[in-house]
């Protein structure tokens, strides 16, 4: 007999914390900021223009150059892209899969107005942390220049700051273990002409570097309020014989406090 009863579906815990999307993002900014020089203008001047950085395919990156994602702007260019080409497991990098560690955190105190206080403890929490899993991500970048000048402008600026490699701090919490990696150019750069479909402009030069670096993916970890004891009250045992006290002042307790200087404070953490 066909059993009529529904099953229900034992959902597991969603957990999503943008950490992929935070490395890309972080990565895009390594490349941000960069600038070339352009011939005599009129004016018989030269003048500098940003290179923006893009996160996608040669397709989203012909859509900037046709429109900039707008009917009314001018095509811009130079203009670099950026895409993640590859991602698997580092089995190199695995340690202890199930180890997990607590951190405790002091934070300093703050007055109503949010200003610290000095040599006051805050609010004090205990981070749980379990072991993370590294991985390996592999990327593109791509430079798009309307001349073979604008190209060299850039590859020589990037190139000459990854000799090979480059740290990156991906955030400044102390409960975070995996805050540093290092992006490592493989030295090789390619050249090559192409024209963005649906367009009869000229061929554009396209420079292409290649990236990897090792990450680390995080699972939850548990975060709850710490209890300290800062102060012990311990009673001492009356004495009734052997010893005279009558020139002292009784002593009925011994108590035990942490001066300011013992206790550790740290600055907030996200």
């Amino acid at each position: 007999m066909a059993n009529d009863k529904k099953r229900s579906l034992i959902r597991k815990p969603y957990f999503y914390d943008r950490q992929i999307a935070r490395y890309l993002t972080q990565i895009a900014s390594c490349f941000a900021g960069y600038q070339v020089m352009t011939g005599n203008q009129r004016d018989g001047k030269h003048r500098m223009m940003d290179v923006p950085v893009v996160m996608g395919d040669w397709s989203r990156v012909n859509g900037y150059i046709l429109n900039g994602g707008s009917e009314n702007t001018m095509q811009y260019l130079p203009v670099m892209s950026i895409i993640m080409t590859g991602f698997r497991q580092n089995a190199e990098m695995r340690q202890a899969p199930q180890h997990s560690e607590k951190y405790q955190v002091i934070e300093r105190a703050r007055d109503a107005e949010g200003n610290l206080l000095i040599n006051q403890a805050g609010k004090r929490t205990t981070v749980e942390r379990f072991q993370p899993v590294p991985y390996q991500m592999e990327l593109s970048l791509s430079i798009w220049g309307s001349n073979k000048d604008q190209g060299l402008q850039i590859v020589e600026q990037i190139c000459t700051v990854f000799n090979p490699d480059m740290e990156i701090q991906l955030s400044n919490s102390l409960s975070d273990w995996t805050f540093l990696t290092t992006l490592l150019f493989d030295g090789d750069v390619q050249m090559e002409k192409a024209v963005p479909s649906g367009t009869d402009i000229d061929p554009l030069d396209i420079y292409t570097l290649n990236f990897n670096t090792n990450i680390w993916l995080s699972p939850p970890a548990k975060v709850y309020d710490t209890k300290h004891i800062y102060e012990i009250h311990v009673p001492i045992k009356e004495i009734e014989e052997g010893l005279d006290f009558d020139e002292y002042q009784e002593i009925d307790g011994l108590v035990i406090r942490a001066d300011d200087e013992d206790i550790i404070t740290f600055e907030s953490f996200n």
